[in-house]
C-alpha cells in the first residue's frame, strides 16, 4: 500500500444480495484497488451475498440486531473498539450511525461518515415504527459527514441541503449488463419487475396495475424476479425466477420487452438503470432517486408513485408502441454507460479521503 493512503471501516448489517450492499462492495473493492485499506464490520452469522476483496470482521452475537431495537446501548463502546486503527469509519444504516458517532466523538483524528442510501424513517415497521423513525431522523443530524446516492435523498434527509452532503451515485458494470438484441417484439410481450416486500417497494401498485392492464389486453406475460416468497394473485400468466448472480440477473432482463419499477420511494433505484444497460425500455414511478438518470419521455416513461391506473396506462402505451420501446432502449443504453463504478469510487474517494485520495 502506498504511503499516505487511507484506512476505512464500513459498518453494515450484512452483505446480503441487495442494491445497497452492491454499492458498498464496489466502493470497498475499488478503494482497495487504489491502495486503500478497507474492512467490513458485520454481525456474526449475517448474510453474505457478495464476495469482496475486503476483510470481513464479524462481531456478535446479535449486538447490531439488539441495537436496532433500541436495546443494549452498551454495545456501542464494544463496537467502537473494532475499528481502533481506522482513519475513517462509514455508517450505512441508522443504528450503525450511533456507533460511528460514539467512536469518532471520543477519538480525535478519526473521521465519521454516514452513507445514506434510502430514507430510513419510511422503512420502519412494527409497533416501534414511530420510535425507530424518530431515531433515524435524529441520526441525520449527528456530526457525521453524509454521503448520499441521489440529490433527492440528500435534500430530503440531510440538514443544510447540498452543502451538507457528498453525492456518490451507483454504477453499472456494462461488461456484464449489456444488450443481446435490439427489441423483444415477438409474442408474447414480457413485462418484468422485481418483487420485494414493504410498502415503500410498491409491489402492490404493480399487482394492481397488471390487473388493470390484463382487463384491457391479454397479449403479455409477466416475469418476476422474487428474492423471497411474497403472496400475490395475478390473472395474467406469470413466471417467477430467483437470480443468484449478476449473470442470472442479466439473463432475467434479457427476457423482457419492458421493465417496470413501481417503488414509492428509492434513494437511487439501481434496477431500472441495470435494465437500461441491458437495452430494455423502462417505465418507472417518480420515486425520488431515479431522477438522477430517468428522463421522462427521453429514456423512460415516468409515472406518479402509488398510482396503479397511471402505471397500467404507461405499460399499455409502451406495449403498443414498438418504436417508443426502441427509442427508450437506445437512449437508456447511453444513459447507463455514463454511470460507471469507476465514477462511483472516484466520488467516494474524494468524500472519504479528500481530492488527493490520501488520508488527511
Amino acid at each position: 500500500m502506498g504511503a499516505g493512503k487511507g484506512k476505512l471501516s464500513i459498518v453494515a448489517f450484512d452483505l446480503a444480495r441487495t442494491g445497497g450492499t452492491r454499492v458498498l462492495v464496489e466502493i470497498a473493492d475499488g478503494l482497495i484497488a487504489r491502495g486503500h485499506e478497507v474492512t467490513f464490520v458485520i454481525p456474526a452469522g449475517a448474510a453474505r451475498g457478495f464476495a469482496t476483496a475486503a476483510p470481513v470482521l464479524e462481531v456478535g452475537p446479535g449486538w447490531l440486531a439488539r441495537l436496532s431495537r433500541g436495546k443494549n446501548l452498551a454495545s456501542l463502546p464494544f463496537l467502537a473498539r473494532q475499528w481502533a486503527n481506522a482513519d475513517a469509519v462509514l455508517a450505512t444504516y441508522y443504528p450503525t450511525a450511533l456507533a460511528v458517532w460514539w467512536r469518532t466523538r471520543f477519538s480525535p483524528g478519526r473521521r465519521g461518515y454516514y452513507f445514506i442510501q434510502g430514507y430510513e424513517p419510511w422503512f420502519a415497521e412494527g409497533k416501534l415504527a414511530p420510535v425507530k423513525g424518530w431515531v433515524a431522523r435524529a441520526t441525520y443530524r449527528l456530526p457525521l459527514r453524509c454521503l448520499v446516492n441521489s440529490r433527492w435523498l440528500g435534500d430530503l434527509a440531510v440538514p443544510g441541503g447540498p452543502a451538507g452532503y457528498d453525492l456518490v451515485t451507483p454504477g453499472v458494470d456494462t461488461a456484464v449488463f449489456h444488450p443481446t438484441r435490439s427489441d423483444r417484439a415477438e409474442p408474447p410481450l414480457m413485462i418484468g419487475a422485481i418483487a420485494r416486500r414493504g410498502w415503500v417497494k410498491g409491489f402492490d401498485t404493480l399487482v394492481d396495475a397488471l390487473a388493470l392492464l390484463w382487463s384491457r389486453r391479454q397479449d403479455f406475460r409477466v416475469l418476476l424476479a422474487m428474492p423471497e416468497p411474497i403472496p400475490f394473485s395475478l390473472a395474467a400468466p406469470c413466471d417467477l425466477v430467483r437470480p443468484q448472480s449478476d449473470a442470472e440477473m442479466c439473463a432475467f432482463y434479457h427476457r423482457l420487452s419492458v421493465f417496470a419499477f413501481s417503488s414509492r420511494a428509492e434513494g437511487f433505484g439501481l434496477p431500472p438503470l441495470e435494465a437500461m444497460a441491458c437495452g430494455v425500455p423502462v417505465i418507472t414511478t417518480d420515486c425520488g432517486g431515479v431522477r438522477e438518470f430517468a428522463a421522462p419521455g427521453g429514456n423512460s416513461l415516468v409515472v406518479p408513485p402509488g398510482d396503479p391506473a397511471a402505471l397500467a396506462e404507461g405499460l399499455d402505451q409502451l406495449l403498443s408502441n414498438q418504436e417508443m420501446r426502441r427509442q427508450f432502449a437506445a437512449a437508456g443504453l447511453e444513459t447507463a454507460r455514463q454511470f460507471t463504478w469507476g465514477r462511483t469510487v472516484d466520488a467516494a474517494e474524494r468524500a472519504l479521503f479528500g481530492e488527493s485520495g490520501r488520508a488527511p
